[in-house]
């Protein structure tokens, strides 16, 4: 009888035991995505702010460069011959970087056990 009781309680810490660690990973889980979306969304905040100093700087400096050469066509297109080349820069040199620390940071904030 008093193993029956044993088992019983054993079966029942288990149970609990279980349903408990359950719950813990899924509020693990529903941290780490918050943290993620937080982190995202304040990434997506600051490039779209700095995107728009890119074009008023832009427009800017292609304004200024059609002063200086006497031609408001020559000053854009300077401007947006830097552009080509630094996309084709970041393409072939500084993407796989990039996509690196996105990942880091990624696996940081999922193997981050606070």
């Amino acid at each position: 009888m008093e193993q029956k009781n044993f088992l019983a309680a054993l079966k029942s810490d288990i149970i609990k035991y279980v349903d408990l660690k359950f719950q813990y990973i899924k509020l693990s889980s529903f941290e780490k995505t918050a943290r993620i979306a937080s982190a995202a969304t304040s990434y997506l905040i600051i490039g779209f702010l700095s995107l728009f100093g890119i074009i008023f700087l832009s427009f800017t400096t292609a304004i200024f460069l059609g002063d200086m050469l006497g031609n408001a066509v020559s000053g854009y297109a300077l401007v947006a011959a830097f552009f080509v080349l630094a996309l084709l820069g970041f393409l072939f040199w500084g993407r796989k970087n990039l996509e690196r620390k996105i990942s880091n940071a990624i696996i940081k904030i999922l193997t981050d056990d606070e």
